[in-house]
């Protein structure tokens, strides 16, 4: 299964946090994120 990465800096740098492809609410993460892979 595939997961995302949200990282609070730019250019995938600082604090991450990984949610998998389970993840139901992704709006907490989108609200603090600056880069996502």
């Amino acid at each position: 299964m595939g997961k995302i990465i949200f990282y609070e800096d730019r250019n995938f740098h600082g604090r991450h946090y990984e949610c998998s492809s389970e993840c139901a609410d992704l709006s907490p993460y989108f609200s603090r994120c600056n880069s996502i892979r």
